[in-house]
């Protein structure tokens, strides 16, 4: 107990209504035993203080305390439910701290019955470690992406998140079709007699990028004599399993292709 930094061990008997019982109006002075909760539900407690070890270099939760910059401090609880002399159910609850509250990949382990409850706090561990893994690694993806956007477009770029990188906004002068563009011609590069169609994209990648796509929302920009249509979402397929940059190439052509035919002169 005094391992697992169990901070509290309580117990909720249940009680038995002997008036029912027995049809007295005063409780019966038979002994109080454990023979008789056989028929009553009761619940055993156990609050832990659970340590999470932080490594600032990695940005991600460690197991051992010597490559922690600091600890955070989380609290477990788990709750027995006892009948008949055998357990009927678990109920299982973390509260977070405040600085990692954002591991949404993380998952409670089950707690099966004939385990130990030092087994149960050490699968704990082992998933918030490994949730915390997958939220760095998705930070770093998102990164990969939204810094290859912002090189390549750098010419076209208005904002971009530095924090986190869950968004990047471009303004793209797209050639449309049979106004003199040259051949070839791709994104912002127009030239002052062409016309253009104008467009900022608006890239928003979701906290579970890569597994969820990226979202590139086109708002088109008022075109003399001719009102902007509408926002929409560019059409792409996307696949994680490319690079970014392979990914920047593709959503380059898609811009180029879809822009004028969205956002060019009725």
């Amino acid at each position: 107990i005094r391992d697992l930094n169990v901070e509290r061990l309580s117990f909720e008997l249940g009680t038995i209504d002997f008036r029912k019982a027995s049809g007295e109006r005063m409780p019966s002075r038979r002994p109080f035993t454990t023979d008789n909760l056989d028929d009553v539900d009761s619940r055993i407690k156990v609050t832990m203080q659970l340590s999470i070890f932080v490594n600032l270099e990695e940005g991600s939760i460690v197991r051992d305390v010597t490559d922690c910059d600091y600890a955070e401090e989380a609290q477990l609880i788990v709750r027995f439910k006892t009948g008949d002399g055998e357990i009927t159910g678990i109920e299982k609850e973390i509260s977070l701290p405040p600085a990692i509250k954002n591991l949404e990949t993380f998952k409670m382990p089950p707690y099966h019955t004939d385990s130990m409850l030092v087994d149960f706090v050490r699968e704990v561990e082992n998933n918030l470690i490994k949730a915390s893994r997958s939220l760095r690694r998705r930070q770093e993806q998102r990164k990969e992406l939204i810094m290859a956007l912002v090189t390549t477009f750098a010419k076209q770029l208005l904002e971009y998140d530095s924090d986190h990188f869950s968004y990047a906004s471009f303004l793209f002068h797209v050639p449309i079709p049979g106004s003199g563009s040259r051949p070839g011609s791709g994104v912002s590069i127009a030239t002052t007699t062409e016309a253009t169609a104008d467009a900022i994209a608006n890239v928003h990648l979701d906290d579970a990028f890569p597994d969820v796509s990226p979202e590139v929302m086109v708002l088109p920009m008022a075109i003399t004599q001719f009102p902007a249509p509408e926002g929409f979402l560019l059409k792409y397929k996307f696949s994680p399993l490319k690079k970014a940059e392979e990914t920047v190439a593709e959503l380059r052509m898609t811009l180029v292709n879809q822009i004028p035919t969205l956002c060019g002169p009725p």
